[in-house]
């Protein structure tokens, strides 16, 4: 097993924890509020996995605002779906050279 290799002098002496309270949206069960002092505030979609931080009521970050992120679990083959505007005929096996390389769990990212 290789050490991880660690970055110094990254994180700054003045960053520090800060308590939050995290509530949910009444009108959208899939959006929850984090909110961390009367200034500022994180808000998590769950459904689009998007992030916007807020400072006084005015965006000042946003991750995945655009949607684009896919995420794509484990799954047996037996329990595929069709996703709509994806094509899964290579999805569990495709052939390259000759080669035929099975994915015994679909298409999944190649670090996990």
């Amino acid at each position: 097993m290789y050490c991880r290799y660690e970055v110094e002098d990254v994180l700054l002496s003045s960053i520090s924890q800060v308590s939050a309270t995290a509530t949910q949206n009444p009108n959208n069960l899939k959006e929850h509020i984090f909110t961390l002092n009367d200034n500022t505030k994180l808000i998590v979609d769950t459904e689009a996995l998007r992030f916007d931080v807020y400072h006084k009521n005015e965006v000042i970050m946003s991750a995945n605002a655009r949607g684009l992120f896919y995420f794509e679990h484990i799954r047996n083959r037996e329990d595929a779906i069709e996703i709509p505007g994806i094509d899964m005929s290579n999805a569990w096996e495709e052939s390259f050279g000759g080669d035929n390389d099975v994915r015994k769990n679909g298409i999944i990212p190649l670090w996990q």
